[in-house]
């Protein structure tokens, strides 16, 4: 003959802690079914809590994309003016070596220090610079 060995557990609530004032046994199921449907409510909460979670991670991720997109339209920005600076230069660096090359010896040109600031351009005050014609050389007197 085989005998087998159960082993049961079982938790009961007290309905003493659970009853009312008046003692009514029934209104101490109900809060025991009531305290069910808290747990429940509570699991409920737990997942909206994890809705909510991911809900913040889907914004946060949303905001990290727009940041992203941001930084890459400023890089573009950037770029374009760093070639368009680059091409200003090149045509100044240019334009000086032709100039260094093709200038008279005589022709002096004054160093950016010796400009006092916020003196007139050349271009919009020609007294400054006046054409002399010496024989045939030209010379730029200040």
């Amino acid at each position: 003959m085989q005998t087998h060995e159960v082993t049961s557990r079982f938790q009961f609530s007290p309905l003493h802690t659970l009853r009312n004032t008046e003692g009514d046994g029934l209104r101490g199921i109900e809060q025991l079914l009531g305290g069910t449907k808290r747990l429940i409510d509570s699991e409920t909460q737990t997942i909206g809590t994890d809705e909510e979670s991911i809900s913040g991670l889907e914004s946060e991720l949303r905001r990290v994309k727009e940041q992203l997109e941001n930084a890459e339209i400023h890089i573009t920005y950037l770029l374009e003016r760093v070639g368009t600076y680059r091409r200003k230069w090149l045509e100044d660096y240019y334009r000086a070596e032709n100039l260094e090359r093709c200038m008279p010896d005589s022709v002096v040109v004054p160093n950016l220090g010796q400009i006092p600031e916020g003196a007139a351009s050349p271009a919009f005050c020609p007294e400054l610079f006046s054409l002399e014609e010496e024989g045939s050389e030209l010379r730029a007197s200040l």
